[in-house]
């Protein structure tokens, strides 16, 4: 038997050989399929288990979530009525002083909406109703663009009276007209009596802040648009100088002081 005869393998270990590399690629193919099956399954199980308890939790909260999105609303009429009170004192405050202070930031800050109390999710099956509150919402954040633009313009002792007047026109503006879609969206998606229901909750709040009597304000000018949407559409008739009257009780009070003698709204005068 020579070298080479020696060195080469026989037939049968090259069939050995051959044997177990197939025998390993198999058992290796197998793994892969049955652990990519296994991968398969469980993800469409959890795909399937995550799907279910969304649309569970969608089932169990839709009904909930529409009717605290109508309390959300009903309260925002609250909001923009004392927005409306605290926006009209400003104007008071600023026109007295021929416009040589401007209010204290946090005083315009308070008046934005907190846009995470709209929740547009909830009508995304509906166009018209999805419209409707996705306008609000549109409008309800500009509202909020328009305070930082309007704090920005009251603080600066360059910009011109005319601009500081047309700012304060905007803020009474947006209360009103913000009332009415609101009460709109209302009376439309929920169908209930939006008038009565903003009425009775501006009602309450002018109730619960005229509980004291206001002070006399020297060169106070009474608040008396009669085309606003609360004096021509919410008030309206033999109801406008009551309301009238209660507004601006509301707004000689927020002139005045707290109960530890500061400013209710403090205003910062311009230097010289």
């Amino acid at each position: 038997m020579n070298l080479i005869d020696i060195i080469k393998p026989s037939s049968a270990l090259d069939s050995i050989m051959t044997n177990t590399y197939e025998t390993a690629q198999n058992t290796t193919n197998d793994v892969l399929d049955y652990l990519s099956i296994t991968i398969a399954i469980g993800t469409a199980l959890f795909t399937l288990f995550t799907w279910f308890s969304q649309k569970k939790t969608e089932s169990n909260t839709s009904l909930l979530s529409m009717n605290e999105q109508k309390n959300l609303l009903i309260d925002m009429v609250r909001h923009l009525y004392r927005n409306f009170v605290v926006s009209y004192t400003i104007a008071e405050k600023m026109r007295m002083a021929k416009y040589r202070v401007y209010p204290s930031e946090e005083h315009l800050q308070k008046l934005k909406i907190n846009m995470e109390d709209i929740h547009l999710n909830l009508f995304y099956k509906t166009d018209t109703e999805y419209r409707t509150m996705n306008k609000l919402a549109v409008m309800l954040r500009n509202y909020n663009l328009e305070i930082d633009v309007i704090c920005k313009h009251f603080g600066d002792p360059n910009i011109d009276e005319n601009t500081k007047q047309r700012d304060i026109s905007t803020l009474l503006l947006k209360c009103g007209l913000l009332t009415k879609m609101i009460v709109a969206a209302l009376r439309y998606i929920w169908e209930i009596d939006a008038e009565r229901e903003a009425r009775e909750q501006i009602e309450q709040a002018q109730a619960t802040y005229n509980a004291a009597q206001a002070p006399e304000v020297e060169g106070f000018q009474p608040y008396a648009n009669s085309r606003s949407y609360y004096t021509e559409t919410l008030f309206a008739g033999s109801l406008t100088q009551s309301f009238l009257e209660k507004f601006n009780a509301d707004v000689v009070a927020e002139l005045g002081t707290n109960q530890e003698g500061g400013n209710k709204i403090h205003m910062i005068s311009f230097k010289d």
